[in-house]
């Protein structure tokens, strides 16, 4: 009896020590909670795993249709592989459900991914318009800037970005960049 348990409890701490297994394991013992599929996306988000990530976050957003976080990642699983109309499509009903100055950074960062900045900029102005503390927009309309060689105005993004989170790992490496090749220190 000991080592039946010794081996139940061995094989469950493999499955403990993998997110993506843990998960996995939750969804086929849960398969009608959307939140275990939520969880086993984001962990095979998080492995690198988009294509297989796609489809957990389809059923999560079966199972939970109107839960913007489904969408805003499933939008980020699409941007993984290069599928940047399908990440706006996600992310455009994730700001459907509520209007974030998350859902409308996303929205930014991927419309200048594909060049379109006029798009990406009005997308950014309204996330900073919905929230003008939340950073990462001042980081997207910094790299909008530097793609157009606009470096100080990039510069002052960058540094906007730092003064609302101090800890934003974007802003700090880009600003070096930026720093740079500006030769402004």
């Amino acid at each position: 009896i000991i080592l039946l348990y010794t081996a139940a409890t061995h094989h469950r701490s493999t499955i403990w020590a993998d997110p993506s297994a843990l998960w996995r394991d939750v969804a086929e013992k849960s398969p009608h909670s959307g939140r275990a599929h939520f969880q086993l996306a984001y962990a095979l988000y998080e492995e690198g795993k988009c294509a297989e990530a796609l489809d957990q976050y389809a059923q999560a957003a079966e199972r939970m249709p109107e839960d913007q976080a489904t969408y805003l990642n499933w939008a980020l699983a699409h941007e993984c592989l290069g599928q940047g109309e399908k990440a706006l499509e996600r992310l455009r009903k994730a700001a459907s459900i509520r209007e974030t100055a998350h859902v409308y950074s996303q929205i930014g960062m991927v419309l200048g991914k594909q060049g379109r900045a006029a798009e990406a900029r009005e997308a950014l102005e309204r996330a900073r318009n919905l929230n003008p503390n939340f950073d990462m927009t001042y980081v997207y309309l910094g790299n909008l800037a530097v793609a157009e060689g606009r470096l100080e105005e990039a510069r002052q993004l960058f540094l906007e970005a730092l003064s609302r989170n101090p800890a934003n790992t974007a802003a700090q490496a880009v600003i070096r960049v930026v720093r740079q090749r500006s030769g402004v220190q």
